[in-house]
């Protein structure tokens, strides 16, 4: 029993300690936690969840519009940063450690799904404990901050074996590409899965036959909060609500999981006086999509660099 166990713990080790000591050395290779939410120095910053991420490139914004220069992507995924009062108070953190310009613009996407309350990890996430974004190099944040999706995100139970092999890939991956010198974007590089993107969207309708509509007035109180704070410390900012483009068939999914989306969200930046409202969620012609849901990594350099002649005519 002691020679398995001692047995056992050298396997981890030789598993673990490359890895652990790869993302201490060399922390930008963590694209999806670890550096990431460690503070920086940027004049304006994007939140949302993967369509965001993917789909808005800092350096296209800055191309289009130089008063968005030094844009950083803090933006992730639906299960690690639906908006929640977890991501809420962590993006207010990210702004107050990281933000140099007294006039900063936050780009926020926004849809419905990423207000389903149905929708997140344990504890909404952003990778389930976060305290202190300034934090360098715990051990909580290097294992939160670069197991793979699959092995803490959902229900899934911990797959030791399935975080090494995944990592392994992870490490392999981001040798060859540097999330940091994107200044977040993580790109979508992968082919379409299929023309009329019936398998997506057929997932989407079933996660929408589990809950109700979308109760915006309840749900969108992590936001307001966060615009609220933002503003207040910094009274001369913009904030841009923006609904990232979408296939023609999602843009019908969420209009019937939301019907008043857009009109809800187009009243209230009428009430606000540093918010605006794009809706871009009808240009489904104009760009390609991996899975109706998601920018090319190509279409999402096309849409960054249309978007600042929309945020930067109203500022």
């Amino acid at each position: 029993m002691i020679r398995a166990t001692m047995i056992l713990a050298c396997g981890a080790s030789f598993c673990f300690i490359p890895w652990f000591s790869l993302l201490l050395f060399q922390p930008v290779r963590n694209a999806r936690g670890l550096h990431r939410v460690q503070p920086i120095e940027c004049d304006n910053l994007i939140f949302g969840t993967s369509r965001s991420a993917q789909g808005i490139a800092p350096s296209e914004l800055a191309a289009s519009c130089p008063d968005l220069n030094r844009t950083f992507n803090f933006s992730f995924n639906q299960q690690d940063s639906p908006w929640r009062m977890t991501y809420a108070e962590v993006c207010v953190q990210k702004a107050e450690k990281s933000i140099q310009s007294d006039s900063p613009t936050f780009i926020c996407a926004v849809d419905p799904w990423a207000f389903d309350r149905t929708i997140g990890s344990a504890e909404n996430s952003i990778f389930n404990s976060v305290s202190n974004v300034s934090d360098k190099y715990s051990f909580e944040w290097i294992f939160f901050g670069t197991t793979p999706l699959q092995v803490i995100g959902g229900n899934e139970k911990p797959d030791l074996i399935g975080a090494f092999y995944g990592a392994l890939k992870q490490i392999l991956q981001r040798s060859k590409s540097n999330s940091n010198e994107r200044q977040g974007w993580l790109p979508n590089p992968h082919p379409t899965e299929d023309a009329d993107f019936s398998g997506k969207i057929a997932s989407y309708r079933n996660k929408k036959m589990k809950r109700k509509e979308v109760v915006l007035s309840d749900e969108t109180m992590a936001l307001k909060w966060m615009i609220d704070q933002l503003t207040t410390k910094y009274p001369s900012c913009s904030i841009a609500l923006v609904r990232m483009p979408i296939c023609e068939g999602f843009r019908a999914l969420e209009d019937s999981l939301s019907p008043n989306f857009s009109e809800y969200f187009q009243s209230y930046s009428a009430t606000m006086k540093n918010v605006e409202y794009y809706d871009f969620s009808d240009a489904m012609d104009e760009f390609s999509f991996v899975d109706g849901n998601h920018l090319h990594a190509e279409a999402a350099r096309n849409f960054s660099q249309q978007l600042p002649l929309e945020i930067c005519n109203q500022n």
